[in-house]
């Protein structure tokens, strides 16, 4: 077989895999809580471990989970009412949601309220169209499913409000390090709204641009995501800030999943490196002549260009990241 073509598809392998483990690892609970707290307004004062515990209810992933009564639960939890994580419609097709699970927001006077969440995993922020745009469809999706299980007929006001959050570890440099927010408002064009906001505000879409960990400057989601995601930390290094600082819980089939999604994060950046050609393993390279812990010489040597070579091709990649 052609090398290159046995080099891209070895990546294009690797990459499945890689996707296929993100999303269970952004699936497990305790991950899932610390999104919860860091992305959305309604259980930002709450403490992750509470969370986790009282107010997820269940956890469907995109590859494991089709049928409504075969929704995967993480950690042996009670299935309280499974979201299926695949949307079918005869006239709109079908959609798979990576993870999708519904939440419980606790209320003033033991009121519980249901909130559905929906967390996808984007490799690209720029594919052809505004991620936005796509999870804007999806919570509509959300939103239509509801009727004949959450409500029938006209009781609208019953409609339960989404969230679809979408995660992209390498977006574009001038979106990097970024956290965005798309909601519905109310304007007063012409006299006095009555409207309570509850009526209204029924979906959000929350894109979230991780970048270099050193640049983040103190926000939660940023840091937190940044750690999971990092290709610049190692798996120790991962588990050891995950268990210590976010309090997570390494159980066996979490650290497993996290050890592969790493191994594979590494394994693509090395093909790359021996092809000379990836984006990310060049941006690796300077992120360690920066850190001095190789020259630039030594960089250069390992993707079998000359220095001035690979300083045009940073320049290139950086010019297509505008």
């Amino acid at each position: 077989m052609d090398t290159a073509l046995a080099g891209n598809l070895k990546i294009a392998s690797e990459h499945i895999r890689y996707d296929k483990c993100a999303k269970k690892v952004i699936g497990n609970k305790s991950v899932a809580a610390w999104i919860l707290k860091t992305c959305t307004r309604e259980f930002s004062k709450y403490d992750a471990e509470y969370i986790r515990e009282n107010c997820i209810c269940d956890v469907s992933i995109a590859e494991s989970a089709v049928h409504q009564d075969h929704g995967v639960v993480l950690d042996g939890d009670d299935i309280l009412g499974c979201l299926n994580s695949e949307s079918t419609s005869i006239n709109e097709g079908t959609v798979h949601f990576d993870v999708k699970f519904r939440s419980i927001l606790p209320e003033d006077g033991g009121k519980n309220i249901s909130i559905i969440i929906n967390m996808e995993m984007q490799k690209k922020d720029n594919p052809g169209y505004a991620v936005v745009t796509r999870g804007i469809y999806y919570s509509a999706r959300m939103i239509s499913e509801q009727y004949g299980t959450v409500f029938k007929k006209s009781e609208y006001q019953k409609i339960q409000k989404t969230y679809s959050i979408w995660i992209c570890p390498e977006p574009v440099k001038k979106s990097a390090n970024s956290i965005i927010r798309y909601r519905i408002w109310e304007e007063e064009i012409h006299g006095k709204s009555y409207t309570d906001v509850k009526d209204y505000d029924k979906m959000e879409v929350i894109v979230v641009n991780l970048g270099d960990l050193e640049d983040v400057k103190g926000d939660q989601a940023l840091e937190f995501l940044g750690t999971v995601f990092s290709i610049d930390m190692s798996y120790e290094e991962k588990k050891e800030r995950l268990s210590s600082i976010y309090r997570i819980k390494m159980t066996k089939e979490f650290e497993e999943d996290l050890s592969e999604m790493c191994s594979l994060s590494f394994g693509i950046e090395e093909i790359g490196e021996k092809k000379g050609i990836e984006k990310g393993s060049i941006n690796t390279l300077f992120k360690l002549v920066k850190k001095g812990k190789i020259t630039i010489d030594e960089a250069a040597e390992t993707v079998g260009l000359k220095v001035d070579e690979l300083l045009k091709k940073k320049e290139e990649y950086e010019k297509s990241n505008y």
